[in-house]
């Protein structure tokens, strides 16, 4: 099944020979289906699921047990990073940590590409699937988006079960890409 973001994360990296991130790559399966030529690179804090990708691990990717709060990576690092359904289960007091390490981790004319909820309005439940946890909905790529530094490329909005638009914005999913450019962020004067 070729889901709406991984035909657009594959629309960028089919065109990349660089460093490839993807932060909670659960045990790499997905990585490894839009990865192309890049050297690919996966983070997840589940140490089971990077623990499994490691032993199937025929498609040469460089799996790590991590968060995107804490990127155990040099500066200026990938090309791309995709932050695949990670950011809204990222703990409020750790979310401006985390967007800092993803811009850390980014070459300047880096894609960043975002899959996650797509709330317009902020939104906190539950998480079913963790007692004691919460996942928060919100539109993320505006964390980068005001900073300068970053513009938007493409989004493409969409749910769980369809390539079209969902009305409900609790479903309500989107890809955003995002360039990080150094060179046309500020007008000098």
């Amino acid at each position: 099944l070729i889901t709406p973001d991984i035909k657009i994360i594959t629309n960028y990296t089919s065109r990349n020979n660089g460093k490839l991130l993807e932060i909670g790559c659960s045990n790499g399966r997905k990585l490894a289906s839009f990865k192309g030529n890049m050297q690919a690179y996966g983070v997840d804090p589940g140490s089971e699921a990077i623990s499994s990708g490691l032993k199937e691990n025929s498609y040469k990717l460089n799996l790590s047990v991590g968060t995107c709060d804490n990127l155990d990576f040099p500066n200026h690092y990938f090309d791309i990073v995709v932050a695949g359904f990670c950011l809204y289960l990222v703990d409020r007091d750790l979310i401006f940590k985390a967007v800092s390490e993803i811009d850390r981790v980014l070459k300047p004319g880096g894609t960043l590409i975002i899959t996650d909820f797509d709330s317009p309005i902020a939104t906190k439940r539950p998480y079913h699937h963790h007692e004691g946890l919460y996942s928060f909905k919100q539109q993320y790529e505006n964390l980068f988006l005001a900073n300068p530094l970053y513009s938007l490329v493409e989004k493409k909005s969409y749910s769980h079960f369809s390539d079209e638009f969902e009305k409900n914005i609790d479903e309500r999913v989107a890809t955003n890409v995002l360039r990080k450019n150094f060179e046309e962020a500020y007008l000098e004067r």
